[in-house]
């Protein structure tokens, strides 16, 4: 206990000034306890808080404020005698790897509720995060601290090998969307303070490399597919003849066609764009034939499980496995459901419609045909050049020595025009 406490000046050593001690009681004997201050008016406010300190006892919040102003022996020395510890602080718990998944899928789900991202999205997302959870864990690895740019790198060396091993993997490119999407969960770790640095280093755009995008059936392959089809013939011809995706190919419905107009409309599922696609006679007379036959609802899916009659349930693995075992059945190697979108691509090219209207049937950006499509583009620009060359134009072509021999001509014809204007109107210049 503390009693009697004043702020007392002291002359200094070097008799060159004064500092202050408190004097007083503690613990019922007499305490100088320096204040480390030579000012007056401090001394007297320390003094007045330590008072308060000891009225207050050890849960006084002033303590740590004197253990930062006073002298460390005089703060020891009360602290011992009021029985104030330095609290320990709990130690800090590391950001877990199994903290961040959670968490991101509680963050998607909120997208989803917002309108932002689609379930199909995020069942993608979850794919990837579960391969690499599955990755980690083989490390045993748990804190983010431990998930470093040597891990993700090694990480990718491995998806790679892994992809390739599948068939059909396109040399294993898939990894570049994985990567993407890893990215964009530990952006979020970022955006929540778990780590300091994303170390995802992307490897660019999925899809941007136009080389691992188009690969369309060859007028050769095509008709072995068909008379090979079978039971999945309208499949084919709904994918060929409509370049939709699979996802948008197995959700189609006898609404989103009008018979009357031959047309499809419907919404694409990836990005939300509008899709309107004319119906081909071939193409007519399937979609007519099934409708008869089931008697379908205006809300029945198009397409069916051949076996089962039931719908193809997303992300459409089903169709998937039945393209691949008919490319078998054809002997056409690479058989999969977006390779036909590819084909209608292709064949709206070779029907001369122009970039704009094949981004529009495929509901994607005139950059991306762009660069996916850029042969096909390159092969129309060819025959326009072609064209051009051959066709008959205003004035035929004029040859390099007819060129210089009109020039040569209108030089000599312009000079005789300035030489007799010159000599009408100022013949003093020549006399």
């Amino acid at each position: 206990m503390l009693t009697n406490a004043r702020a007392v000046a002291v002359p200094m050593k070097d008799g060159k000034g004064e500092t202050f001690r408190m004097h007083g009681r503690l613990g019922g004997e007499r305490c100088r306890l320096a204040l480390g201050t030579q000012r007056k008016a401090d001394a007297q406010r320390l003094v007045h808080r330590i008072e308060t300190a000891f009225a207050e006892g050890v849960s006084s919040t002033l303590w740590p404020e004197l253990r930062e102003r006073l002298p460390r022996i005089t703060f020891q020395a009360l602290a011992d005698n009021v029985g104030w510890k330095e609290p320990q602080l709990e130690p800090q718990v590391k950001p877990t790897w199994e903290q961040l998944r959670t968490q991101y899928d509680a963050h998607l789900l909120k997208e989803i509720a917002k309108g932002n991202m689609r379930e199909t999205t995020r069942s993608r997302y979850q794919q990837t995060i579960k391969l690499f959870d599955g990755y980690v864990k083989a490390k045993q690895i748990t804190t983010l601290e431990e998930i470093t740019k040597r891990v993700i790198e090694n990480w990718k060396l491995y998806r790679i090998a892994e992809i390739k091993r599948k068939p059909f993997s396109r040399g294993g490119t898939g990894y570049v969307l994985d990567t993407a999407i890893l990215r964009a969960a530990f952006n979020f770790a970022l955006s929540e303070e778990m780590i300091a640095a994303n170390p995802v280093v992307s490897e660019g755009k999925p899809g941007a490399k136009p080389t691992n995008g188009a690969s369309p059936f060859s007028s050769e392959e095509l008709p072995k597919i068909f008379e090979h089809a079978g039971l999945d013939y309208l499949g084919v011809i709904v994918l060929f003849r409509t370049g939709l995706r699979r996802s948008d190919a197995i959700r189609l419905q006898f609404k989103h066609i009008d018979f009357k107009a031959q047309q499809i409309k419907l919404v694409a599922q990836k990005n939300g764009k509008n899709v309107r696609i004319p119906i081909l006679p071939d193409l007519l007379s399937a979609l007519e034939m099934e409708r008869s036959k089931r008697n379908a609802e205006p809300d029945d899916y198009v397409l069916l499980q051949p076996t089962t009659g039931k719908r193809y349930e997303v992300p459409g693995k089903v169709l998937y496995e039945r393209l691949k075992a008919l490319g078998r059945r054809a002997g056409v190697n690479n058989v999969r459901p977006h390779r036909f979108r590819d084909s209608f691509a292709a064949d709206c090219f070779l029907r001369s419609l122009d970039t704009e209207e094949v981004a529009a049937y495929l509901a994607v950006t005139v950059a991306t045909v762009a660069e996916h499509y850029s042969e096909f583009i390159e092969e129309r620009r060819a025959r326009a050049d072609a064209k051009m060359r051959n066709g008959a134009g205003i004035v035929p072509f004029i040859t390099a020595q007819e060129d210089v021999e009109a020039k040569s001509k209108l030089r000599l014809v312009r000079r005789s025009a300035w030489a007799e204007f010159t000599t009408a109107w100022c013949p003093a210049v020549f006399l």
